[in-house]
């Protein structure tokens, strides 16, 4: 028994001894004899052209690596691009959402510098609005000369690009779409702020459903799906009377058995000055900002429209809330 157990104890220490001797390893699973003396650094570069687009077109993307001379690599970069639009995410090399139509990058090897060149390019429309970044990254290890201690690198690549259009002339079916995809998906999220004698009827009538919420897609049991309201609606005007029906500050109440909800923030001030015949809405959504004025919110015709990064409108807003409501701004009941 004894010889045994003093067995098992010289066992023990064999296998510390020979972990205790064992090499140690870099970029992962090298020793430092298996790396060699560094030839040629590795670089990364990369672009995305252009950086800011205004109109519709394409933006371009580029990318050049080269693996180096003399390293091992415990991963090498490969380029991708994340989207953002307006209420999708998604990452490029694949598929757009909403379409079958699947974007790749196209390679050039150049066996003179043994560089790889990435390219890819994306058509831009109202519908890609957004945010692009493209992104590499890589790790690699080498010695600077033979009896130095190995050496670990890291190459990175991070690039912006944004595309936000102006519509000088936009519709309202366009304006309605926006605010009711904001309302519909992120209620908790979506501002409205309207500075406005009165608006287009239809208009109106979305931002009514915005303010109470709503019970939707019921069956025959009276089961519903439920879109709260919107987070805030304020509604500056000289007339009153054509806003009071936007007025709701209960909470969102029903279902089969009668629950009350999120609560119902919206509000419309007197702000006694004459406006004339013109009107300016911002709306804030979960990742974008709205900003529309003209004439035409009042009566149904074209007005100009902008979409952008969100907290691009935040500003406007706070100014003229400043310059609207700091004499004489009455809430309506």
């Amino acid at each position: 028994m004894r010889e045994s157990k003093l067995l098992a104890f010289v066992l023990v220490l064999l296998a510390a001894w020979s972990q205790a001797q064992r090499e140690p390893t870099y970029c992962g699973y090298y020793t430092a004899s298996q790396i060699p003396v560094i030839q040629n650094h590795p670089y990364l570069i990369g672009s995305i052209s252009p950086q800011v687009l205004t109109a519709e077109g394409q933006m371009n993307f580029w990318v050049e690596f080269n693996p180096g001379r003399g390293v091992v690599w415990e991963y090498q970069p490969y380029p991708v691009v994340r989207v953002e639009w307006r209420w999708d995410t998604f990452q490029l090399p694949g598929t757009v959402p909403g379409t079958s139509t699947s974007y790749t990058w196209k390679t050039n090897y150049n066996p003179q510098t043994g560089s790889i060149a990435y390219t890819m390019s994306l058509p831009i429309t109202l519908e890609a609005q957004g945010t692009y970044r493209l992104m590499a990254s890589g790790a690699y290890c080498y010695k600077p000369c033979a009896n130095c201690s190995p050496v670990r690198q890291y190459l990175s690549l991070d690039q912006y690009g944004a595309a936000f259009i102006p519509q000088p002339n936009a519709t309202m079916d366009r304006l309605l779409m926006l605010l009711n995809g904001e309302w519909r998906r992120n209620a908790q999220s979506t501002e409205v702020f309207v500075v406005a004698p009165n608006l287009d009827a239809s208009l109106k009538s979305l931002l009514n459903q915005m303010a109470t919420g709503a019970f939707v897609n019921c069956n025959a049991f009276g089961i519903c799906d439920r879109i709260p309201p919107a987070k805030i609606q304020r509604f500056l005007t000289d007339v009153p009377n054509q806003f009071r029906t936007l007025v709701a500050t209960g909470r969102l109440c029903g279902g089969v058995i009668p629950v009350c909800y999120e609560p119902q923030d919206s509000r419309v001030y007197d702000i006694g000055p004459k406006l004339g015949a013109f009107g300016v809405l911002i709306a804030s959504g979960n990742r974008r900002d709205y900003i529309a004025f003209g004439p035409g919110l009042l009566t149904g015709g074209s007005f100009y429209l902008f979409e952008g990064p969100k907290g691009v409108g935040g500003m406007l807003r706070e100014a003229l809330l400043f310059a609207l409501m700091e004499k004489q701004g009455r809430e309506v009941r």
